[in-house]
């Protein structure tokens, strides 16, 4: 990662704090402290990149590069990873092909800057499966010295097809890393509500957590601020995320007999990061035991069979993020086929 200009320090602006309750996430308690090597370090892997979660470049300075020593970096950092990659949108480059994964107009540069983006993760989803390296949350790097474009909507339409590409492959979290000026100069201030991860040229573990309250610049929540570190740049992990709502509208038709169909609608909250999946279970009355949790992952219907015909039942659902699952939504019901 570049190390950031003392006068972007007093350019950063207040954020909501948030961060995983456990490593499983992706993410450390609040207040812990990590690492990150977020530039490749080939030379410095060993005892001394210790901390509680680990940031790790996949690319090797620029989009659709490779960090050569992913797989040695990644394997410090067995409790909590993140992945980083550098973004950006080229017009000259080989790679704005604007043929996938939309086949762009002649002159359409918006439709280009997206593809430029969603091939970058494409490319970095790559990088990393072949270092057998996987992460659930992974940052994308936005700062002035990448390749960006003047026009900041060619800049967010980068951004969102690279976020796209990587929630495509899997990713459970993608979220930003950059100041609030830069941000602002290369998106236009865009809002997305992205989780964040703030730079500063801080150089404190305890100074960078009085960061963790009010600093936003996607206006989502904050998980992380960065600070300097002797040999690697150091982050503190700001607050505690929230699961999503219970799902609304849980509907019960009979598409069979013996069989009943679930759907329902999405929660009224995600909580503090996107849904990833939801989870479904069915039970009998007269006190028969519950199914497992089934993962419906985003499609919200799932069929039961087996059922009898005017006997009572009940299914509950439930959203998941990378928090973990929200409260129940249910429904009672008479099988009627």
């Amino acid at each position: 990662m570049r190390r950031v200009l003392a006068a972007l320090l007093g350019m950063l602006v207040v954020v909501t704090a948030l961060v995983a309750p456990a490593h499983a996430a992706g993410v450390a308690p609040k207040g812990s402290v990590g690492i990150d090597v977020s530039y490749p370090q080939c030379g410095s892997v060993g005892p001394s990149m210790t901390g509680a979660f680990g940031v790790v470049g996949v690319t090797g300075g620029a989009a659709w590069t490779a960090n050569p020593c992913l797989q040695a970096e990644a394997a410090q950092f067995p409790a909590a990873l993140h992945l980083y990659v550098n973004t950006g949108w080229n017009a000259a480059s080989p790679h704005a092909t604007g043929t996938s994964p939309r086949v762009c107009a002649k002159g359409d540069a918006l439709c280009r800057a997206y593809d430029y983006g969603y091939g970058a993760g494409r490319s970095a989803l790559a990088v990393a499966a072949a270092a057998g390296v996987k992460a659930r949350t992974w940052w994308l790097d936005v700062e002035n010295g990448n390749t960006w474009s003047t026009v900041p909507a060619q800049n967010r339409a980068s951004l969102q097809g690279e976020y796209d590409a990587l929630r495509k492959g899997g990713v459970a979290v993608v979220g930003a890393y950059s100041t609030t000026a830069q941000w602002n100069g290369i998106t236009g201030s865009w809002q997305n509500r992205w989780p964040s991860w703030g730079a500063t040229v801080l150089s404190s573990a305890s100074q960078a957590a009085t960061y963790c309250t009010g600093h936003r610049f996607t206006g989502g929540q904050t998980w992380m601020i960065q600070f300097r570190g002797a040999t690697y740049d150091g982050d503190v992990a700001c607050a505690v995320g929230s699961v999503p709502s219970a799902p609304r509208s849980v509907v019960v038709t009979f598409p069979a007999a013996h069989a009943a169909r679930a759907t329902w609608a999405t929660p009224a909250s995600r909580g503090s990061a996107a849904v990833t999946g939801y989870q479904v279970r069915w039970t009998a009355d007269a006190g028969r035991h519950w199914t497992a949790w089934a993962g419906t992952r985003l499609v919200r219907v799932l069929t039961r069979r087996g059922l009898v015909k005017g006997h009572a039942y009940t299914v509950q659902v439930r959203a998941v993020n990378v928090f973990g699952a929200g409260p129940v939504g249910a429904r009672r019901f008479v099988q009627g086929r």
